[in-house]
């Protein structure tokens, strides 16, 4: 057992997780019959409301299995994701680099023109049918992940 570090090259567009809409909503903490307005079990003291909440849309996958959470369909893209709390990419992988426990892999994927124009339109629409395109955030990065 060891870490596992991969490069990954990416043609994709930067985007910022936390934008994403959370909704919230009061739901019963316990199965009762009590009024909204009520706080407290009279009996047992226990909170009788609890708060709720699930994200607008995720893509791809619904990783919290939340059906009220919209699903993006993001066909052949991916999201990249680097160390915790750095850079997020959506986009398509054109090179991966995997050192693992001192053995090494590669995976370079040869892009012309058309695919690239390919990619960045079906970026593009994605993110702008929810909001989440940049122009300048669209580029080729370089993303070091690792687990352990």
């Amino acid at each position: 057992m060891g870490a596992d570090y991969t490069a990954y090259a990416v043609i994709g567009c930067e985007i910022d997780l936390s934008t994403i809409p959370v909704h919230k909503e009061k739901v019963k903490a316990f199965n009762h019959s009590f009024p909204e307005d009520m706080n407290f079990d009279p009996k047992s003291g226990a909170k009788l409301w609890k708060e709720d909440s699930y994200p607008e849309f995720c893509f791809g996958k619904n990783d919290q299995d939340d059906k009220r959470t919209k699903i993006i369909d993001i066909d052949k893209l991916k999201l990249y994701r680097g160390a915790e709390g750095c850079i997020t990419v959506l986009g398509f992988g054109c090179g991966e680099d995997t050192y693992s426990n001192a053995g090494a892999e590669y995976d370079f994927k040869e892009l012309n023109t058309g695919t690239y124009i390919y990619l960045y339109n079906k970026i593009k629409e994605v993110l702008s049918s929810i909001g989440m395109w940049d122009e300048l955030k669209f580029g080729l990065y370089a993303i070091l992940y690792c687990s352990y």
